[in-house]
This record gives structure tokens, sequence and C-alpha cells, in this order.
């Protein structure tokens, strides 16, 4: 995807939240940079809002989906996470390992 096109996304994402019109699956699952089975996923699982307008029919509001997504935003530092998950397992592979003897 070239740069234009990604440009074009994005302003679109930003666009559709502006407006009232809800969005279907695919529109959702682009959205959140997911496939559209992922999306089915989420939704089967109740992990995300929806608009359920008959038994076999779901929609979108983009405000919400946008505050969901904000929602799932790590509030951690990464780095520093990486940095205790990395001692952690050197101290499991390292030399300090108990010997049974």
């Amino acid at each position: 995807m070239g740069i234009a096109m990604a440009d074009r996304s994005i302003t679109a994402g930003a666009e559709a939240m502006t407006d009232d019109r809800l969005w279907d699956i695919e529109e959702f699952a682009k959205f959140v940079g997911i496939a559209v089975g992922s999306a089915y996923h989420l939704v089967s699982q109740q992990r995300v809002p929806v608009v359920k307008l008959s038994a076999r029919c779901i929609r979108f509001r983009p405000s919400e989906i946008a505050e969901w997504v904000e929602s799932k935003t790590q509030k951690e530092n990464v780095d520093k996470k990486h940095i205790r998950q990395r001692r952690t397992l050197s101290s499991l592979h390292g030399c300090d390992r108990l010997s049974s003897t």
C-alpha cells in the first residue's frame, strides 16, 4: 500500500467517525487493522461494542469503537515491560539455576 493510499484510508476513517453512519464488519476490521475473521471472533466473544439490528445483522458506531480502541491501549511503557521480561527469562536460563544433585 502506497503512502497516498494509506493517507486516504486514515482520512476516510476520521471522516467516517464524524458522521452518524454505522460501520459494517469490513469497515470495523479495516479501522482496527485486523482480519474480518478476527473481527467476527471479537463479536462472538462480546469483546467489542456492537449495534445489533437483528439476530444476524450487526453494525459498529465509530465513536464507540474509537473509545474501545483507546481503552485497549497499554498505559505501561512497553520498553520497561520488555526489559523486565528479558531479566526474568535470563534468570530462568542463566547460570544461577539450582542444580539438582
